[in-house]
C-alpha cells in the first residue's frame, strides 16, 4: 500500500493529472482498489484488461473479450 501512496504523491507533485498505469495482477487491480476507496474491492482483471478511472469513480472496466472483433 506504500508504494501506491508514493506513485499517487509522485504523479500529483509533478501536475500529472492523466496517467496510463500498465501492471500485473493482483498489483494492478490492489492499486485500482487503493485508489479508488482506500480499501480492498474485489476486482477482477483479465490479461489485456482496459480501465478508465477518473475523479476516483471507476466509469469502465472492459476486459478483452468484449474488444475482440
Amino acid at each position: 500500500i506504500m508504494q501506491y501512496k508514493l506513485l499517487l504523491e509522485d504523479l500529483e507533485e509533478k501536475g500529472i493529472g492523466t496517467a496510463a498505469i500498465i501492471g500485473h495482477e493482483p498489483d494492478l487491480s490492489n492499486f485500482i482498489s487503493f485508489y479508488i476507496s482506500e480499501t480492498a474491492l474485489s476486482l477482477k482483471l483479465k490479461k489485456g484488461a482496459v480501465v478508465y478511472i477518473k475523479d476516483k469513480v471507476l466509469y469502465n472496466l472492459i476486459q478483452p473479450d468484449i474488444l475482440k472483433c
